[in-house]
C-alpha cells in the first residue's frame, strides 16, 4: 500500500500590486478602506450644541426693562448703546442706564438685572437752572430781602441800597419765558425794584441788618456810621441819622434791640467797648482802656452770635466777648481771620483769612481748623449749623459741610461765566440763588449737580 502524502495548504498567490494605469470600478471607489475612514467631529458638535443651549437659556432668562422719565426723555442708553424708550427685554447683568433730555440734567445710574428680573427706571428729571435778570447797577455784598423772597445790595455808585423782590411766587417767575442771555437781557417785569434811601448817601462801604431787615446800619467809606430806618419812608428822607462820630465800628444784635460798638472819647483819649440800646439810651461800658490794652488790640469789628449772647471781635487778634458773663477771651492771638461769622447754633466761628482760606474755630474745644477751600466773604453763605454754600475763585459752586468735609456740587446757568460772579447768596430754604455779574443781579433755582443716588 502506498503511503499517504502529507496534506499541505493550497498556495494562494499574493495580491497583485495595484496598477495605476488600471481603472478602479465605481463600487471599489465607494468602499472606504480602514485607513481612509474619518471619525465625526464630536467636539465641535458638542460646542455648537452648548452654544445653542446657552442661547436658549439666555433667551428664557431675559429680564424685563422699562425705561422712561418725567418729563419724557429724548434719548435712552443702556451700557453706552442707544436703547428703546419704554418696555423692552434685556440680558441679565449690570446695566448702566443713561437718560437725556434737552434742558434737563442727564440721569445716569447702574442697575443690576437678574434672571427673569424686572427693572424700572423712571426718574423725575431736574430742570437745568436758567438765570433771570432782576435788575442792574448792583454792587457790594448781598443779603436776603425782608421776607427772604428777594435780595438787596448796594448800588453800583454806592449811593443807594437796592432791593429786588418778586411780584409773584418765586417759582412762577423763575419758570417764566424770560431770556437767559446774561449779556444783553432786559430786567424782567416780574420783580419789584426799590431804592431804599431816597436821599442818596455818599460812599456806602458796608451795610448790616438785624434779622428782620427793618433797618440798616450803614458804614461810610470815610468811617462814619449811621442808621437807616425803613419804617419811615417819605419823598424826602428815610430817617437816616448819623451816629456819634467817635464810634469807630459797630454791629446790631440779631433782634435789632441792641448795638455793640467801639467808642473813642476824644476828650479823654480813651477807648471803650460798649453795649447799648439801638437808640443809645443805656450805654453799658463793657471794657475800658486798661482792659482793651490787656487784650492787645487797637481796633475791632464786631459780629453778634445768633442768640445775642456773644460778640466776636476781629482785629489784631480774634476776641470772643461773653455778654452775659461780661468777660472776653482770646480765640486766636494773631490776625488770622480777616472776616468771620458765627454758625447758626453759635458753636462755631466760620472765618476767612486774608488769603481767603476757610477756617473754623470750635468754641467748645477752641480748636482752629483750616480747610482746603479758598473763597471770599461775598461768595459764602451760611446754610445751617455746619453747612456752607461756596463759590471758589475758579467758579466752582458747592455746599460744604465743615464737620464731615462733604462737598455737594451745584449748577449754574451755562450762559453765565461763573468766575465773573462777584457776589453770591443762597436763600434760607436752599431753593433759590442770587448772584451779581457785571453789576447785574440775577436769580435762579439752585440745582444739585447729581441726583443724590
Amino acid at each position: 500500500m502506498e503511503p499517504i502524502p502529507p496534506i499541505t495548504p493550497p498556495q494562494v498567490p499574493p495580491p497583485a500590486a495595484p496598477n495605476p494605469d488600471v481603472p478602479v470600478s465605481s463600487d471599489d471607489a465607494r468602499r472606504p478602506t480602514p485607513d481612509a475612514r474619518q471619525t465625526l467631529p464630536w467636539g465641535k458638535i458638542a460646542i455648537a450644541v452648548g452654544i445653542v443651549i446657552l442661547i436658549l437659556i439666555g433667551w428664557l432668562s431675559l429680564g424685563k426693562v422699562d425705561i422712561g422719565a418725567t418729563p419724557g426723555p429724548d434719548k435712552v442708553y443702556i451700557n453706552g448703546k442707544v436703547a428703546k424708550i419704554g418696555a423692552q427685554k434685556h440680558m441679565p447683568g449690570q446695566l448702566r442706564v443713561k437718560i437725556e433730555k434737552d434742558g434737563y440734567l442727564t440721569y445716569e445710574k447702574t442697575y443690576k438685572l437678574g434672571f427673569h428680573g424686572k427693572l424700572s427706571a423712571s426718574p423725575t428729571l431736574k430742570k437745568l437752572p436758567v438765570a433771570e435778570l432782576m435788575t442792574e447797577g448792583v454792587a457790594g455784598s448781598l443779603t436776603l430781602a425782608n421776607k427772604g423772597v428777594g435780595a438787596q445790595g448796594i448800588s453800583a455808585d454806592r449811593s443807594y441800597i437796592v432791593r429786588a423782590t418778586f411780584k409773584k411766587a418765586p417759582g412762577a417767575s423763575i419758570q417764566s419765558d424770560s431770556t437767559s442771555d446774561t449779556s444783553g437781557a432786559e430786567p424782567a417785569k416780574a420783580f419789584n425794584i426799590e431804592h431804599l434811601n431816597l436821599d442818596p448817601l455818599k460812599a456806602i462801604d458796608n451795610v448790616q441788618y438785624p434779622s428782620d431787615k427793618r433797618f440798616a446800619l450803614i458804614t461810610g467809606q470815610g468811617g462814619e456810621i449811621g442808621l437807616l430806618d425803613f419804617a419811615r419812608r417819605d419823598v424826602t428822607s428815610q430817617d437816616y441819622s448819623i451816629f456819634d462820630s467817635n464810634i469807630k465800628s459797630a454791629a446790631p444784635s440779631p433782634d435789632g434791640k441792641n448795638i455793640f460798638y467801639w467808642l473813642f472819647q476824644n476828650d479823654l483819649q480813651k477807648n471803650y467797648l460798649v453795649r447799648d440800646t439801638l437808640q443809645r439810651t443805656t450805654p453799658d461800658r463793657f471794657f475800658d482802656q486798661p482792659l482793651i490794652d490787656q487784650l492787645g488790640v487797637t481796633k475791632l469789628k464786631f459780629r453778634w452770635s445768633p442768640d445775642g449772647q456773644k460778640v466776636l471781635g476781629l482785629g489784631e487778634k480774634t476776641i470772643l466777648i461773653d455778654i452775659l458773663g461780661r468777660k472776653a477771651s482770646i480765640l486766636e492771638d494773631k490776625a488770622t481771620l480777616e472776616n468771620a461769622w458765627f454758625s447758626n447754633d453759635g458753636l462755631t466761628v466760620i472765618g476767612l483769612t486774608a488769603e481767603g482760606v476757610l477756617t473754623t474755630i470750635n468754641l467748645t474745644t477752641r480748636q482752629l481748623t483750616p480747610h482746603d477751600i479758598t473763597t471770599s466773604a461775598e461768595k459764602l453763605t451760611i446754610g445751617d449749623n455746619n453747612l456752607l454754600y461756596i463759590v471758589t475763585k475758579s467758579g466752582d459752586f458747592f455746599s460744604y459741610n465743615f464737620d464731615t468735609k462733604l462737598k455737594v456740587v451745584y449748577l449754574i446757568d451755562a450762559s453765565v461765566n461763573a468766575p465773573d460772579i462777584t457776589t453770591w447768596l443762597v436763600d434760607t430754604n436752599g431753593a433759590l440763588v442770587y448772584f451779581v455779574v457785571d453789576s447785574k443781579l440775577y436769580t435762579a433755582t439752585l440745582v444739585r449737580g447729581d441726583y443724590g443716588e
